[in-house]
């Protein structure tokens, strides 16, 4: 009896050592836990059947699974410190993680349908063709410093090269049909509606969309009637009209 006694006796001291033991573990795993952090990559456009990648950051490191996450309407899967999220549907869906009571940030993910992904993509392919083409003829302008389109080259072309508006006003015979460099003066009541000679001549202006008065200098074509601005460059010294009230 007494041998029997001491081997129940070793089993119960056993048994009470090593349920303390798994006690013990299981409270500092889930003790041991301070912090969880959810990260999206940074591009905001997501769109059904995607993979979407979610950073997890915890603090000390500590081996999510897919059954911490709380997600409705989506799938995730979690390999290391990346969860791997993919819906099947359009919508606005939220995540998180939770183990016992450290809870990480929610995460809000909009996502669209895969058929609005292809017309976004072309568009942006379309205003990027665009973007491009535009660039290119601006800077086939810049090649030729004597193409005086160019504000800047307008801005330093010298003087032999810009006709006066004195000069035109008394020839303007010569000048009908001819595209040129000009610079005069718009006397405060001209607004930029012309150019006003020492004189008192005039030389109506068209496509002048801010409103001038000072020296400037302007490049177009001349009809006889209108000078039809398509460049133009201010000095210092312009002001620009206040409009009223």
């Amino acid at each position: 009896m007494k041998t029997i006694k001491r081997i129940l006796s070793c089993f119960l001291t056993l048994f009470l050592i090593t349920g303390c033991g798994f006690k013990d573990d299981e409270e500092e795993k889930g003790t041991s836990l301070k912090s969880i952090e959810l990260e999206l990559e940074d591009d905001n456009k997501y769109y059904t059947n995607q993979t979407i990648e979610v950073e997890i950051d915890t603090e000390p490191d500590y081996q999510l699974t897919e059954d911490d996450f709380s997600l409705f309407g989506g799938e995730i899967k979690v390999k290391g410190d990346t969860a791997y999220l993919t819906f099947k549907s359009a919508g606005k869906f939220h995540i998180y993680a939770q183990v016992e009571d450290v809870k990480s940030n929610t995460l809000a993910i909009t996502i669209k349908s895969s058929t609005t992904s292809k017309v976004e993509e072309k568009e942006e392919e379309e205003q990027e063709e665009t973007k491009e083409n535009k660039e290119t003829e601006k800077e086939e302008v810049k090649k030729d410093k004597n193409d005086l389109t160019d504000w800047e080259n307008l801005r330093d072309a010298p003087g032999s090269k810009v006709k006066q508006a004195s000069e035109i006003a008394n020839a303007s015979d010569s000048y009908i049909n001819q595209t040129f460099a000009m610079e005069g003066y718009v006397p405060l009541d001209g607004d930029g509606t012309f150019m006003e000679t020492g004189d008192g001549q005039k030389i109506a202006l068209t496509g002048l969309e801010i409103e001038y008065t000072g020296k400037i200098r302007v490049y177009g074509t001349y009809d006889g009637n209108s000078f039809k601005v398509r460049s133009y460059c201010a000095y210092s010294n312009t002001k620009v009209k206040e409009n009223a009230d």
